[in-house]
């Protein structure tokens, strides 16, 4: 999907929660180790891999998410994970099978708020300002990080896709703009 021409800038840091945001489930109660890459691959058919675990419960990448990652690293943005998730060893196996782990930063799981997550992050990253940072996030309670001034993205359908990525990045550039 193409950029909206009236967004003339990008966040220096995008951060992104794992679960009903990159794939449509809980890596820590729908999945059970081990994980694999499923035999019937969706390459051919130009998506991620499926992953499959130990009772056969199949798992997918949403659509767009390859491409989204893809298109930030191209313009050099930070790309970060935050996740309140209880099995971090599966959630980064995913990330590896799936091959998208090349291209995050850095990543704070575990218990906690995602406040506290972000902190935690760019207290590594001194040079990123908090207001040059979005979280794109399925759950609203997570809304208190713009009391750091972190632009929440709410994905009020549980799916990072392409139409959601750009209504996140324009409220950070509108918020952005304001301030300047």
């Amino acid at each position: 999907m193409k950029k909206p021409d009236n967004i003339t800038r990008h966040p220096k840091a995008v951060i992104f929660d794992l679960d009903y945001t990159l794939w449509p489930c809980w890596c820590d109660t729908h999945i059970t180790t081990p994980i694999k890459i499923s035999n019937s691959n969706n390459l051919q058919f130009n998506k991620s891999p499926s992953i499959i675990d130990k009772n056969g419960y199949v798992v997918q990448l949403f659509d767009d998410i390859i491409e989204i990652f893809e298109y930030l690293h191209s313009n050099n943005i930070l790309i970060f994970t935050a996740s309140r998730t209880c099995t971090p060893k599966t959630a980064q196996k995913m990330l590896k099978l799936y091959n998208i782990d090349k291209y995050i930063t850095a990543s704070e799981w575990g218990t906690g708020s995602k406040k506290s997550h972000i902190t935690q992050l760019l207290s590594k990253y001194q040079e990123i300002d908090f207001s040059d940072v979005c979280l794109f996030d399925d759950e609203w309670r997570n809304i208190d990080v713009e009391q750091i001034n972190v632009t929440f993205c709410y994905l009020p359908k549980e799916e990072l896709n392409w139409n959601e990525f750009w209504r996140g990045l324009q409220r950070w550039h509108d918020k952005d703009q304001v301030e300047s």
